[in-house]
């Protein structure tokens, strides 16, 4: 898989870099990556893992757009969307972020959360740019479109740029939203170390809670994401090491962690006790 990776990679640059030169996005070599890397990779066993294995720095569009493009697969995989629409939410993942071609490199290396004043403006500009782009190309749906329009938006209007809400989110954006928000906490950022998935979990747990992310999308990914880590190893933040062995029966709880024959751990019950590292190496 990391093999694959690095070469889609290769290829997402060349994309990319197009798209910054002159403002036009390659949809045979995009559509190509699509088919004969992307919608394979999403259906790899142990996809999941493997993304968080790979330490790239989010703020880096390309791999992040390439990570957002193959879990937005997955997602779509749990939701159980027809054949077509998930190859067409693939490359809504992978086109989200086209907009940000139009950024300087200065831009490109702050944090989100740093910005302020022109810089802000600046950077919520991108998803402007990017369905301004992606409307110059008529093969490309409107779901992918609004993927790059809306994906900032939140379903109860605090998003950007348009504050919309709801409904008036397109499903795509719906999705990818859920989808970056995990990508950008699980991997390493400038400044900043990469987080558990479980930290990523808490955050959407929370966000689908105050409404601001989609409870249907929030609900499948929560479910089925949890079979993913069953058997893993884990580090607690007590020192001590152990294995997943099963959850409680609400769909958004913490795991049971086995330790020895002797000791299992329930996170839910023991609140001070956390998981500070994943299939450690």
């Amino acid at each position: 898989f990391v093999t694959k990776y690095h070469d889609v990679v290769h290829t997402a640059t060349e994309i990319f870099d197009i798209a910054a030169k002159d403002g036009n996005v390659p949809m045979e070599k995009t559509d190509t990556l699509v088919d004969h890397s992307l919608v394979p990779m999403v259906k790899e066993s142990g996809v999941v893992d493997y993304l968080y294995e790979l330490n790239h720095l989010a703020s880096d569009v390309y791999n992040h757009s390439l990570r957002v493009s193959i879990l937005a697969g997955v997602i779509a995989k749990w939701l159980q969307l027809p054949k077509e629409e998930t190859r067409d939410l693939i490359l809504a993942g992978f086109l989200h972020d086209i907009g940000k071609t139009h950024f300087s490199e200065r831009l490109l290396s702050k944090q989100v959360e740093n910005l302020r004043g022109k810089d802000l403006d600046d950077y919520m500009k991108h998803t402007l740019d990017g369905h301004h782009i992606l409307s110059a190309k008529p093969d490309i749906s409107e779901g992918v479109r609004l993927a790059a329009l809306q994906h900032h938006e939140r379903m109860d209007g605090s998003g950007f740029p348009f504050n919309s809400s709801g409904k008036d989110i397109h499903k795509y954006a719906r999705i990818i939203a859920i989808a970056d928000i995990y990508d950008n906490i699980t991997t390493e950022r400038e400044g900043r170390i990469k987080q558990t998935p479980f930290t990523a979990i808490a955050r959407i747990t929370e966000d689908m809670y105050a409404s601001r992310l989609d409870a249907e999308i929030c609900v499948a990914m929560l479910k089925h994401i949890k079979d993913v880590f069953l058997g893993s190893t884990v580090v607690l933040n007590n020192g001590k090491r152990g294995t997943i062995v099963r959850y409680a029966d609400d769909f958004s709880s913490l795991p049971l962690v086995s330790i020895s024959q002797d000791e299992i751990i329930d996170l839910n019950q023991q609140k001070d006790i956390k998981i500070v590292e994943y299939n450690p190496k």
